[in-house]
């Protein structure tokens, strides 16, 4: 695992990345302006394949107020930390306890089904909710952001970074911490794939095996409903 440390001028947001690679300055996050200006500190820990680990020791070495955990095909526009501040004032107002927040998550309805709420531009699609920012089930691991004071960690016994963010806003709802989504914009370039990778169905069953009194569990990917004792996805 090797560490890149970027210095910022913002002591209020910094940013967390993984990479299973070689750091790459011509991936996409590296290309954003707030990034290649050096205005919020970075912390780029490549050759890792535990994600939440990574992120723990990205959060231990940034001492911002405010740190996001992303990932390297992520574009962060111009001016992307300064809405992100103005969203957490707006968050402040009526919650000052949040645990986390991201410009994209999924909310429960009333008929127990999910909606999309947030953000952001992923590949061609551009997915955007008003009234934002709002309280959401969970949230989606393109990018997630947290308080220091909150002293929250990742779970790194979760088996891939899948439903990672998932597992951790449950984690936090349980402890009385909300979670929302933000109206921050990014772009996330993403591969699609319509194929699940096998260390998907890993991060599942890790997932309900650790939240046993669950009957529906919402993350932005997918549903999982227990019938019977058995967990299906939807």
């Amino acid at each position: 695992m090797d560490i890149y440390q970027q210095e910022g001028k913002s002591t209020d947001i910094g940013v967390v990345v993984p990479s299973l690679l070689d750091r790459d300055d011509s991936c996409l996050l590296m290309t954003s302006p707030c990034i290649k200006n050096g205005d919020v500190p970075l912390v780029f820990i490549s050759g890792t394949r535990n994600v939440c680990s990574a992120y723990n020791y990205g959060w231990d070495l940034l001492k911002t107020k405010y740190v996001a955990f992303t990932h390297t095909d992520v574009y962060l526009p111009d001016g992307w930390e300064y809405q992100v501040l103005d969203q957490i004032k707006k968050v402040d107002a009526f919650d000052m306890y949040w645990g986390a927040i991201g410009p994209a998550g999924v909310m429960c309805r009333g008929d127990g089904k999910k909606l999309f709420s947030g953000h952001i531009q992923d590949r061609d699609l551009l997915r955007y909710t008003e009234g934002l920012p709002i309280e959401v089930y969970s949230l989606d691991e393109v990018m997630v952001i947290m308080r220091r004071s909150a002293m929250y960690v990742w779970d790194e016994k979760m088996p891939t970074y899948h439903l990672a963010a998932t597992e951790l806003c449950m984690r936090l709802r349980e402890s009385g911490h909300r979670s929302y989504a933000i109206d921050a914009p990014i772009r996330h370039e993403s591969k699609l794939s319509l194929v699940v990778p096998s260390e998907f169905d890993r991060s599942v069953g890790y997932l309900v095996a650790k939240h046993p009194n669950e009957f529906i569990i919402f993350a932005t990917c997918v549903t999982l409903v227990r019938d019977r004792g058995n967990w299906h996805a939807l």
